[in-house]
Formats: C-alpha cells, structure tokens, sequence
C-alpha cells in the first residue's frame, strides 16, 4: 500500500479510482496463523490480489469501468499470476516484476562464481544448481507455511491481456 502511493496519487489525481492494500502479515492486514512472510511471491500473496479483486466486483459503482491491476516488485508477480487466472481482467501493470525460481538461480550461480572463482564454477553442472535449488524451494516452503507460485508456468495465459511491463533506472 505504502510503496505504491506516489503512483495512486498521480492516478488518483487523474480521475482513475484505486483500491491499495497490504499484502497479509503486512501493515494493517490479518496476521496468518503459522505463516512466515517472504520475499518469494506465495498462494498467500496472490489470494490477497483475487481478495481485492473480489471486492471490487461486489462495487456496484466500478461494474462498468475498465479493470487493471498494478503491482510492485513481489506485489508484481502477484498480480501476474492473479490475472492469469482471473477473468474479465483488461490489463496489467507491472514495475520491477520478477520470478521467484529465475531469482533464486541468478543469486545462486553469482554466489557460485564468487565462491569458487569463475573457471570453477565453469565446470559446475547447471542442472545440479536446479536441482539443489528445487530441494532448497521445497524446505523453504515447509518451514514458512507456504507454496512459492511458479510465475513462468503462469505467464502464457497472460497472451490475450495487454501487459505493460516497467524495469530498470
């Protein structure tokens, strides 16, 4: 809610009607029994995006209007994924959006290159860097009380929603 108010501002100053919350365990929103929050996107984060969703549909007001979703670094692929499984969505926007397994294995390999030096790390089988990876996901997953969302898997049934897409300085 915080991170995203210099842009609801400026769309609020503009006309458009804005519904920001916290993402559970966050600020003001419920507090989830046995669940550890976590910079990896969870089921949690996007059933906290299709709560919101929810909610706007019972807005008898906003029932006409066009209907995009505006997410934030996690809040993000959050989004993403709602919207990939949500109907009558008409587009969404994205800044620094990113994948929780593309992260993991890009912050593994430089951990690797800086740990063994790069003609080592060279000859370090990839697959055995995935494969560690997925087994480090799964106890992650058992000791935060929660499932990370593979956004990769979700992402082609995005083809038929405009997606505008901002990274980068």
């Amino acid at each position: 809610r915080w991170t995203a108010r210099h842009y609801c501002e400026g769309l609020l100053s503009a006309g458009f009607s804005v519904v920001a919350f916290d993402f559970s365990q966050h600020g003001d929103s419920e507090q989830r029994d046995g669940y550890d929050a976590s910079k990896w996107l969870t089921e949690y984060d996007v059933d906290d995006v299709k709560g919101a969703i929810d909610f706007i549909r019972t807005q008898p007001e906003w029932n006409e209007l066009l209907f995009f979703l505006f997410g934030i670094s996690k809040g993000a692929g959050a989004v993403l994924s709602a919207a990939a499984r949500t109907e009558n969505i008409s587009g969404v926007i994205v800044e620094s959006a990113y994948s929780t397994r593309r992260l993991m294995t890009l912050h593994a390999s430089r951990w690797l290159e800086y740990a063994l030096g790069r003609r080592v790390n060279a000859w370090f089988p990839f697959w055995r860097v995935e494969m560690t990876l997925a087994v480090m996901r799964w106890i992650s997953q058992r000791q935060h009380h929660c499932r990370y969302m593979n956004l990769e898997r979700q992402l082609p049934a995005l083809r038929s929603k405009p997606v505008f897409w901002l990274s980068g300085e």
